[in-house]
């Protein structure tokens, strides 16, 4: 089950283009093979890993792309989160939100460049980049916390799972933070397969100590 597990979360991360995922998911991985080999192999293995990655990043430039933009301050992220507030603001709907109806059919989306129009009306239908603010944008104060409680109960359970199990579910959390998972095929798949199968006995901490 953990190997399964292992191949279904590396695909979905290589299809999810994301970078702060591939970015944890290479520090897992890198955590991993230092606690479980010798020094001589997790010094081969880390050789391969920068191989690996530097061969993807030759093959995928737009993945190039992303980080560079990144490392010089042209990713747009930051204008996403900032416009986000300014949507709910403009719109006055604090505690419950503008609605997932009026979300979509009226493309407010968070994204707006100058002499496009009304701040709330978005021209090329980005969303927020970011779970919790669209959460927000969509279901106010209200979403944020129901948000939170769901979160809280995940933490209750993952405190008595295993390391791996520790690492999958931190990778889903900050993947959400930086990215709309919901709005993606692979990251709904993250939230409602993967995370559910972590919670599993096969995954906890006891299993682990009596293998």
């Amino acid at each position: 089950l953990r190997t399964t597990v292992l191949l279904t979360l590396s695909i979905s991360i290589v299809l999810s283009t994301s970078r702060i995922v591939y970015l944890l998911y290479l520090i897992i991985l890198g955590i991993y093979f230092f606690k479980k080999l010798p020094k001589i192999k997790f010094i081969l293995v880390i050789l391969v890993m920068g191989l690996v990655v530097s061969v993807f990043l030759i093959i995928g430039k737009d993945i190039f792309y992303k980080f560079k933009n990144s490392i010089e301050g042209n990713s747009p992220r930051i204008m996403l989160w900032t416009n986000s507030i300014e949507v709910v603001r403009a719109s006055d709907s604090y505690f419950l939100g503008i609605g997932i109806g009026d979300y979509y059919a009226d493309k407010k989306d968070p994204y707006f460049a100058e002499g496009y129009g009304e701040l709330t009306f978005g021209e090329y239908g980005y969303n927020p980049h970011s779970q919790p603010l669209e959460f927000f944008i969509t279901n106010g104060i209200l979403g944020v916390v129901i948000l939170l409680v769901a979160m809280y109960f995940f933490l209750l359970k993952i405190k008595s799972q295993n390391s791996f199990a520790q690492l999958i579910f931190i990778s889903v959390v900050s993947f959400s933070l930086t990215e709309c998972i919901f709005n993606r095929q692979y990251g709904v798949q993250l939230y409602s397969v993967l995370l559910p199968l972590i919670m599993m006995n096969n995954f906890s901490k006891h299993t682990h100590e009596k293998t």
